[in-house]
């Protein structure tokens, strides 16, 4: 076992603190403990009052899923094309924050209420950046969204929580909107790519297909006009049935891919919305509550604490230094000379 410090030992043992002393001594100074609290519970509502006012949005959305024609599903995951990662509503999480979706909100156009008159542009235009079609203050303006935007998704449910806030309630309400409109046209554009894939791999299997169905009804074809007779023998009968079933198989084939080549053309050229949006923006009536009141109990417990601590701490170096404890001339005779 390590040995206990000579000099914290000493301290502990000649200050004496024991419980009912400590309530003594808290007692007599509960003025000055006071007076730290309600100070320091004044300088928190003083900081809560300084912070400034703001307002926030909530938008809701899931993603829709994609629905994949029946029987291709395992086809197209052979190939790479059946996973879909972006139907993930955790996706949408980093997606939301990466710098080509606000950069689309930011160079959207917003149209803002001001006095007098409205203000018009994009993000740099209407936060009145300097020079807002540079470079510099397009990136200031995603840097400020970036600060304005806090997504979530719901462990249960799976709905994409995007809350907006800002200091004017129509510019957080437009930036959720503008969010909205910029993750739907990446899932139109994701999605046309993907049925673009699709159509491209379907059309080749198509063809494939086309050909060996062709190339088995060619050969059921030939086996029947060279046994006429094929009921008579029951080698013949199998072998007719073996190239029935292959025939069949072809066309069941052929069928769903012809089927999975149109419906991915149609996918391709699709223009409906790729989101379900189950919150919409709206411009908020009320700002976000600065918390004065929690915030001035925090504070003053904080001070509480402080001014306590102080106490015993004062009064245990009084007594340390009436009592000449070894500990404490240790650290008077360091304090001399580091001040020398």
């Amino acid at each position: 076992m390590s040995e206990a410090s000579p000099i914290a030992f000493e301290a502990s043992a000649q200050t004496g603190l024991s419980l009912p002393r400590i309530v003594g001594i808290l007692f007599r100074r509960k003025l000055a403990i006071g007076a730290l609290s309600a100070l320091a519970a004044v300088v928190s509502l003083l900081m809560t009052i300084q912070k400034p006012t703001t307002y926030s949005v909530v938008v809701m959305f899931t993603p829709e899923r994609a629905q994949a024609s029946r029987g291709l599903g395992g086809a197209l995951g052979l190939v790479g094309l059946g996973a879909d990662p972006s139907q993930s509503p955790a996706f949408y999480v980093d997606l939301l924050q990466s710098r080509g979706i606000l950069r689309k909100v930011a160079t959207a156009e917003y149209t803002l209420p001001m006095k007098p008159g409205t203000v018009s542009g994009t993000l740099p235009v209407v936060l009145g950046l300097p020079m807002p079609g540079s470079p510099d203050a397009i990136d200031a303006a995603i840097r400020t969204l970036a600060g304005a935007i806090r997504p979530g998704v719901s462990g249960q449910t799976g709905v994409v929580r995007v809350t907006v806030t800002t200091r004017s309630p129509h510019l957080s309400a437009q930036i959720a909107s503008h969010l909205l409109e910029a993750v739907n046209m990446f899932n139109q554009e994701v999605q046309r790519q993907k049925a673009g894939q699709q159509k491209t791999f379907t059309g080749q299997r198509v063809a494939e297909f086309r050909n060996e169905l062709a190339l088995a009804e060619s050969r059921l074809q030939e086996f029947l006009q060279r046994n006429r007779d094929f009921a008579t023998s029951s080698q013949a009968a199998l072998e007719r049935e073996r190239l029935s079933r292959e025939v069949s198989l072809r066309q069941q084939m052929y069928i769903t891919l012809t089927e999975a080549f149109e419906q991915a053309r149609m996918e391709e050229m699709r223009s409906a919305a790729q989101i379900t949006v189950i919150q919409r923006a709206e411009v908020p009536i009320r700002r976000d509550p600065k918390g004065r009141l929690s915030k001035a109990l925090l504070g003053a417990l904080f001070g509480a604490l402080v001014g306590i601590s102080a106490v015993l701490l004062r009064e245990v170096l009084r007594q340390a230094r009436d009592s000449n404890a070894g500990w404490y001339l240790e650290w008077i005779e360091g304090l001399r000379k580091t001040r020398a």
